[in-house]
């Protein structure tokens, strides 16, 4: 199997991964609850956050630059985790470890896809938050 085979598996996989894990949302209801506005603060710094590291991790693509690459993607990938961004989080670890393994063959492929999970997640607060 080829490592685009290996991708193109992969992003099959992650349609079953849910967008936003419930439980983390839930507990992060649950500490916002005695801070009005608290929640949304997050997750405005969240996808400020997330649009950068997407632009850098476009930039650094582009250079090839991978010690750029690592740490953007490094980063996106903590936040999302944080937050309960599932299915961004799965997906930028996926990338993490293969770019750890020196294999950028995906970087350029998954961009748009980092772009659509960060869209999604978007959608999905809609009316939550």
């Amino acid at each position: 199997m080829t490592r685009s085979t290996n991708f193109e598996k992969f992003l099959d996989d992650l349609k079953v991964v849910p967008v936003l894990n419930p439980d983390t949302f839930s507990g992060l209801q649950k500490q916002a609850q005695s801070h009005p506005g608290l929640l949304q603060e997050i997750f405005d710094s969240f996808f400020e956050d997330a649009r950068e590291l997407s632009g850098n991790l476009e930039t650094a693509d582009a250079a090839r630059d991978e010690k750029s690459y690592l740490e953007a993607l490094h980063t996106l990938k903590g936040l999302a985790g944080t937050i309960g961004a599932s299915r961004l989080h799965e997906l930028t670890g996926f990338l993490y470890s293969q770019a750890r393994n020196n294999d950028l063959s995906d970087a350029s492929k998954a961009l748009p896809v980092i772009k659509e999970c960060i869209m999604e997640l978007e959608k999905e607060l809609q009316g939550k938050v």
